[in-house]
């Protein structure tokens, strides 16, 4: 997997891009103040955007999105300190709710 980014301090900071072997592609991070806030964005070898992820300090947060190959949105979750935490929604490949859950503390609670 060859990458390319820029150091600052000695740690990773600002853009980086991860490619597959064809050349594609692969992982788009966004890192500030080292790795301590990431933003991760997976494609798909065709281009799109298999899912977007977020970190805080090592840890799972925020809102992730995960999508079909066709760029269809399949999944949204949402983390606090790494754990499942609020609403997870997921799609069919057409875009149809498939289901609505609650999590708290990792635990779905509907």
């Amino acid at each position: 997997l060859k990458a390319e980014g820029k150091y600052k301090q000695g740690l990773q900071e600002g853009v980086w891009f991860h490619y597959f072997e064809s050349g594609a592609l692969r992982i788009k991070r966004f890192l500030k103040e080292g790795k301590n806030q990431v933003i991760q964005l997976w494609y798909y070898e065709n281009g799109n955007v298999g899912w977007e992820e977020n970190y805080e300090k090592g840890s799972a947060e925020g809102q992730w999105k995960y999508y079909y190959a066709n760029g269809q949105l399949r999944l949204i979750r949402h983390f606090k300190n790494g754990k499942k935490e609020g609403k997870e929604t997921g799609f069919d490949s057409k875009g149809n709710v498939l289901w609505e859950w609650s999590f708290a503390d990792n635990k779905r609670i509907q």
